[in-house]
């Protein structure tokens, strides 16, 4: 059994990570209910895919300033998936730009109260099937080059995803401070990925203690620069509203930013680590001559080639998520020192700069383990 288990022991502790996803994940989407909206209006909320099925009623016009954009109203007949038919008003504005036709598949939501129904709208279209076909696509392309390794790295990928939604959230509606649980949920992340991808071995390790540096680093960098600069969780996008359902459970608001740059980083960070740990691996087993100082600053160079576009990818990410705010406040024609102390600006700036200094400080870091460890296992 022991001989068995030693020789599967990547699969049995892929299938262990498997059961672990299913179990986070289970938790998250199906027994755990922050019921925030739901006791606060005391109506009951339910979304339900539907097809539209006639539209009774059209008046709508071209929007004469946003190309392809309509606005108006609509009275459709709708159809859930169990036959049930309704018929629904349809607004159409900038904002609530959703024009349906005969045939569209739909999410719906119906509102009712002690068991009547009181509203029924068109929420949004049914985009899962071009969702499930874009994953589809995704999964095969990474098992087709990655192969098995490919493969775990999806495990780990879903394995994260589970712990966002099935532990960390949860955690945070609990009242739970969300600086350590990004800690852990960050370093457990790591754990996984790393060993689950690469195995138990040194490079492992080693990949392991960078990263959980260089993310924390960018974390506590990005918490000390918003104590500073008067700036937290009650900054960021939507606050307004994460105030309201803070009101009605116990999340705490601050402390949000640091959580937001510890996972946001995550993925770039071990990146790095694992590149230059890797690399230096390579110049060793090539020649097991070099000297500490010269297999240091050749980890040094692979990292200075790889800075430059993890630390652009980190900001152009921030940026990118947000760039119909910067739109806005740029068509505002602020002068410069009211737009960069706007707080939504200086926010994605403390998050883009703390995780490429993260970024940064790996390199040295991974460098010097690898260096050292890997230069002394060579003269042994």
């Amino acid at each position: 059994m022991l001989q068995i288990m030693k020789k599967y022991h990547t699969a049995i502790y892929a299938i262990i990570i498997i059961c672990l996803t299913g179990l986070f994940s289970w938790y998250g989407f199906t027994v755990f209910n922050p019921s925030v909206i739901r006791d606060t209006l005391a109506q009951t909320i339910v979304y339900e895919k539907a097809t539209v099925l006639e539209i009774i009623e059209e008046q709508v016009q071209a929007d004469p300033y946003v190309e392809g954009a309509k606005i108006g109203y609509q009275v459709v007949r709708i159809a859930l998936e169990d036959g049930t038919e309704y018929v629904v008003k349809n607004p159409i504005s900038r904002q609530y730009n959703l024009y349906v036709e005969p045939g569209d598949d739909i999410i719906s939501l119906i509102q009712s109260t002690e068991g009547e129904v009181v509203t029924v709208t068109i929420h949004s279209f049914n985009r899962s099937p071009i969702l499930l076909v874009l994953a589809l696509l995704f999964i095969a392309a990474i098992v087709m080059v990655g192969n098995l390794k490919g493969l775990r790295s999806l495990i780990a990928l879903a394995f994260t995803g589970s712990l966002i939604f099935g532990v960390f959230i949860p955690t945070l509606f609990a009242g739970q401070s969300p600086i350590m649980w990004s800690v852990i949920i960050c370093a457990i992340s790591t754990f996984v990925t790393m060993t689950l991808i690469n195995g138990w071995q040194l490079k492992t390790w080693m990949t392991i203690i960078a990263t959980i540096f260089g993310v924390c680093l960018a974390g506590i960098i990005s918490y000390l620069a918003g104590e500073l600069s008067h700036l937290s969780g009650a900054t960021l996008l939507d606050s307004e509203n994460l105030f309201y359902i803070a009101e009605q459970s116990g999340l705490q608001v601050r402390g949000l930013m640091f959580a937001t740059i510890l996972i946001a980083s995550l993925g770039a960070v071990m990146d790095v680590a694992m590149s230059i740990v890797s690399s230096m691996e390579q110049f060793v087993v090539l020649n097991k001559q070099l000297s500490l100082k010269t297999l240091f600053m050749s980890g040094m160079e692979v990292g200075k080639d790889i800075i430059g576009t993890m630390s652009n990818t980190l900001i152009l990410a921030f940026v990118g998520s947000s760039l119909t705010s910067l739109i806005l406040l740029m068509a505002m024609e602020l002068p410069l020192v009211v737009l960069i102390n706007n707080d939504f600006v200086a926010t994605e700036l403390i998050q883009s700069f703390a995780g490429s200094i993260g970024i940064i400080a790996t390199v040295p870091v991974s460098a010097a383990l690898a260096s050292y460890l890997f230069k002394k296992i060579a003269t042994e």
